[in-house]
């Protein structure tokens, strides 16, 4: 049981760090005029 739990916590925290990773490197790339705090307004209202 403490094994599979830990297993769940890991597979979320790799889900978690390419989807941040993802998001990181795509949005500059697609609109590099907007400054880097707007679209993290943007990003965190969407």
């Amino acid at each position: 049981m403490g094994n599979m739990r830990v297993a769940n916590i890991a597979a979320r925290l790799i889900l978690i760090s390419v989807f941040i990773f993802v998001t990181g490197t795509a949005e500059p790339q697609l609109d590099p005029t907007v400054p880097p705090v707007a679209q993290g307004k943007l990003w965190q209202k969407s």
